[in-house]
C-alpha cells in the first residue's frame, strides 16, 4: 500500500476539504518524495542566468509556491 491515500486524508482534512487527489499528489511528490530540494532567492537565479548571458524576459511569482523565470539567449551578433 502507498502511503499518498494517508497524505492526501490527512492533506484533506488539514485545509477542510479544498484540496484535490491530483494536487496532493504533487505536492506529496515535490516536498516528500524528492531526495533534495533547494530554495534560492529571485537575485541568485537572475545572476545565474547574467552569468550565463542570459535576459530575463519574464518573472511570475503568483503561481503558488512555484515563480516562474523566463530567460532568452541572444545569438551571436543578434543584439
Amino acid at each position: 500500500m502507498t502511503v499518498i491515500p494517508v497524505y492526501y486524508l490527512a492533506h484533506l482534512v488539514k485545509f477542510r476539504g479544498h484540496r484535490t487527489w491530483a494536487g496532493a499528489k504533487r505536492f506529496f511528490y515535490d516536498y516528500i518524495i524528492t531526495p533534495l530540494a533547494t530554495f534560492h532567492t529571485r537575485g541568485e537565479v537572475e545572476a545565474w542566468g547574467a552569468k550565463e548571458g542570459l535576459e530575463l524576459t519574464v518573472y511570475d511569482p503568483s503561481l503558488g509556491n512555484l515563480h516562474v523565470f523566463m530567460f532568452r539567449k541572444w545569438a551571436a551578433g543578434e543584439r
